[in-house]
């Protein structure tokens, strides 16, 4: 049986983060528990959201990187 794995996706760029996230969607085997624009945001919530993987933006300015 396969495992579904949960994430949460991490991007400032509206459509890229549209994008990313109906690609994401295509896969039966992953399930999108949240969507950030905001990185402080997501890691604060990442305790009670319990991903099994996270997706981030490695280009979000840099006063916005935790």
């Amino acid at each position: 049986m396969l495992r579904i794995l949960t994430c949460v996706v991490v991007e400032d760029e509206l459509l890229a983060q549209q994008a990313f996230v109906q690609s994401l969607g295509r896969l039966s085997s992953l399930r999108v528990l949240a969507v950030f624009t905001n990185p402080v945001e997501a890691f604060d919530q990442l305790p009670s959201l319990k991903p099994d993987v996270l997706f981030v933006d490695v280009h979000l300015p840099e006063n916005r990187i935790v």
